[in-house]
């Protein structure tokens, strides 16, 4: 099959972020069973990402092409303009470009595909220009169950406001596009419950995440004693919030009982709010070059997230590792993880703190729990699987785009 992917960032070998190392991994998997071509948007990557990106995609795809999307003030303020006015998400304003416009249907003229891939949300909007292709959004990441989760987790009541307002927008953004396309595809079955509640009978299909099974292991004995880490992408609000939660009320219980122990963040470009908050025990450490080595180095990683939709890439990672893993309900979710078997989970801030010091004294106990996650991840999260649902979910949107 001839595919068309658009995305509303670069994919490369070494992206950062969970969705976009899900993506890349995900076009390495149908490049080797479909023509693929490539069309994305370049947002904030340097001059140096984007050539790296170029080569990677190059390999991959018979044809790559980028535009770069223009986030300006005047676009800024464009799309705040149109929240306040229209109730149109920001987020999905900003991708709302020109360029892109034009640039599209000259892209589907020369390629002809048979299918029209979109993924995550904001990407949604070009379904229009596909034209006779078949359409398939992957969404990745509902960002109505994202942006519900914010508006529960606010407390300042004029900031509540405008993120119920928000989560409208998206709730509306949802109902207009999704039903254009031949078919949605979800990585969890709570997405894709949540969309058909607002959206009946929009039918989306859950193809599960897949992710790579490193050949080396966290060890006891080889990790460093009394140390927690954390990774995660500082562009995406989840993790912003996570660690915030992990600095002010986490990490103050854990030193009230083993003041020794750092916690180690490893992220690209995180916040000046949150950076303000390092001392000699919480260093932020930029971005980290081989995520898996970093995790394995630790005696215990942590994902308290809060927020958040679709399911946690980095902490599918640090289970693929083996590495014992402390999270919430939110960061645990759809990955299969049980409480003491897979990892420790805990929602409040004393049975966190508690959790992680049970398994900085435990080595033993640690291990196990790796063993378990890592087990649990090659059980449920392999590719063969995941792109078995992808040709299942590929082949109902051509039949469907044919009996139109």
């Amino acid at each position: 099959m001839k595919l068309l992917v658009l995305s509303p960032f670069p994919y490369h070998a070494k992206v950062t972020h969970g969705g976009g190392v899900v993506c890349y991994q995900q076009l390495q998997a149908l490049a080797r069973e479909h023509e693929v071509h490539y069309l994305g948007f370049v947002v904030r990557e340097s001059e140096e990402e984007v050539q790296i990106a170029s080569a990677d995609l190059g390999t991959l795809c018979r044809s790559v092409q980028m535009v770069r999307l223009n986030l300006g003030q005047g676009a800024i303020w464009r799309a705040r303009l149109a929240f306040l006015t229209r109730l149109l998400p920001s987020d999905a304003q900003l991708f709302e470009d020109a360029a892109m416009r034009r640039i599209l249907p000259q892209v589907l003229q020369q390629v002809q595909p048979d299918l029209v891939l979109l993924q995550f949300p904001q990407m949604a909007q070009y379904v229009d220009q596909a034209g006779a292709a078949a359409t398939v959004l992957d969404v990745q990441d509902a960002f109505s169950v994202s942006a519900f989760r914010r508006f529960r987790n606010e407390h300042g009541p004029l900031r509540k406001l405008r993120l119920f307002f928000n989560w409208i927008a998206w709730l509306r953004y949802e109902m207009r596009h999704y039903p254009r396309f031949d078919a949605v595809a979800t990585l969890t079955s709570q997405d894709r419950v949540a969309l058909d509640v607002f959206n009946p009978g929009l039918g989306a299909e859950v193809i599960p995440a897949a992710v790579h099974l490193p050949a080396e292991v966290w060890r006891a004995d080889q990790a460093e004693p009394d140390t927690l880490a954390f990774l995660g992408s500082f562009g995406h609000y989840p993790n912003v919030e996570a660690v915030r939660y992990l600095i002010t009320e986490v990490m103050p219980l854990i030193h009230a009982h083993r003041p020794g122990v750092r916690l180690l963040l490893g992220g690209a470009k995180p916040p000046a709010a949150l950076t303000a908050l390092a001392n000699d025990r919480i260093s932020f450490l930029g971005f980290v070059p081989d995520a898996e080595v970093f995790m394995r180095g630790a005696a215990v990683t942590v994902a308290p997230l809060q927020s958040g939709g679709g399911i946690k890439v980095k902490v599918l990672e640090a289970m693929a590792c083996g590495c014992p893993l402390v999270t919430t309900s939110i960061g645990a979710e759809e990955t299969g993880a049980l409480h003491d078997q897979h990892a420790l989970i805990a929602d409040q801030p004393q049975a966190f703190a508690e959790h992680v010091l049970a398994l900085l004294e435990d080595a033993n106990r640690a291990q196990q729990l790796g063993s378990n996650a890592r087990a649990l991840v090659q059980q449920r999260f392999s590719w063969p699987a995941k792109l078995a649902a992808f040709k299942r979910v590929f082949a109902q949107a051509v039949a469907r785009r044919r009996a139109r």
